[in-house]
């Protein structure tokens, strides 16, 4: 293997799963599968995922520092920020080692 998670894709009516070969991409998820991800309602906004305006904050803050934003240190940053605002929901990254210090990208 290559160190990193395996992917897989649901696939057949039985819902089996395939092995997908590594590196066939990156997976942000707003919680594990056995949670449900949370509805935010920021001041002055309209509601949204707890997940998403925790990712859009952060990333606005790391800009703001001049920080590199890798996939790993968003998703940490998403869970610390999620926690300390008393939700339950666990983000994931789904990735292998290779792309878990890449940089994230965002496009304006």
């Amino acid at each position: 293997g290559s160190g990193g998670a395996s992917a897989y894709l649901a696939g057949g009516p039985k819902g089996n799963y395939a092995r997908l070969d590594d590196d066939v991409g990156i997976l942000l998820s707003g919680c594990m599968a056995r949670e449900t991800a949370a509805d935010a309602m920021p001041a002055n906004s309209e509601p949204h995922g707890a997940f998403s305006n925790a990712v859009n904050t952060l990333l606005r803050q790391l800009h703001e520092e001049g920080t590199t934003v890798t996939n790993r240190n968003l998703i940490l940053g998403v869970r610390d920020s999620l926690s300390k605002s008393g939700f339950s929901q666990s983000p994931c990254l789904e990735c292998s080692e290779r792309w878990a210090d890449a940089a994230f990208v965002v496009r304006d």
